[in-house]
């Protein structure tokens, strides 16, 4: 069904809905959805049947990345073809950006952003199974090239070396950044608050300050 987004998620975003679901092959440490029993990989045909309304800002695929490597094209597909029957915006988020790409063409002329996160650029922090920080700024820089809104969230927040972070998130000349801390006690290396707010002053140069959504749970960092 549609769900009305709540919690910890991104506050534009007003519901989420997913048709492809269970174990993400990413398996990353903070991860919510392990707090559920985790089913095999599905595509959950009666979705289909949704009604995804008008005017919604629709995050699909909130709860497995629909874009990981396992993931059937075809289910991929499916997807975006039933929403693209609803005028809606619709944000679509992966640790895999790159595959993105396989499926641009369905994007045109739609409201779409295109995210991904990116925690840190420290290579020796291993969060997940996902490709590496770098090669995520690379594939969004990309398609951001290719005329799409697109989005890096640095959530959860965590250790980075300053100048090379910052020059990683300008790299991808993102539209939106969204940040935010780990709202889930995960025990994971988190920055200082001097780090963040400097962290902060710099984005501001990379997107504008609409542009810059700071979530609620980074106060407890601040």
């Amino acid at each position: 069904m549609l769900r009305m987004s709540k919690g910890q998620m991104y506050t534009f975003v007003t519901h989420t809905f997913n048709v492809i679901k269970g174990k993400c092959e990413h398996s990353c440490s903070y991860c919510y959805m392990k707090r559920f029993p985790q089913k095999d990989l599905h595509f959950d045909e009666k979705e289909l049947k949704t009604d995804l309304g008008t005017n919604n800002y629709i995050f699909v695929g909130s709860s497995t990345d629909m874009f990981a490597e396992n993931v059937s094209s075809e289910w991929i597909k499916r997807v975006l073809e039933y929403c693209f029957k609803f005028n809606n915006r619709y944000l679509f988020q992966s640790k895999n950006p790159l595959r993105f790409q396989e499926f641009l063409t369905h994007f045109v002329g739609k409201d779409v952003v295109l995210a991904t996160t990116i925690e840190t650029d420290k290579e020796d922090i291993k969060l997940s199974n996902a490709p590496p920080y770098y090669s995520r700024a690379f594939a969004m820089r990309n398609i951001k090239d290719c005329g799409y809104n697109t989005m890096i969230t640095i959530e959860p927040i965590v250790d980075f070396n300053e100048e090379l972070f910052t020059e990683l998130i300008s790299f991808a000349k993102p539209t939106y950044i969204a940040i935010g801390s780990d709202s889930g006690n995960n025990l994971l290396p988190e920055p200082g608050k001097d780090k963040v707010l400097a962290l902060l002053d710099k984005l501001k140069d990379i997107v504008p300050k609409e542009n810059l959504k700071i979530k609620d749970n980074l106060r407890r960092i601040l």
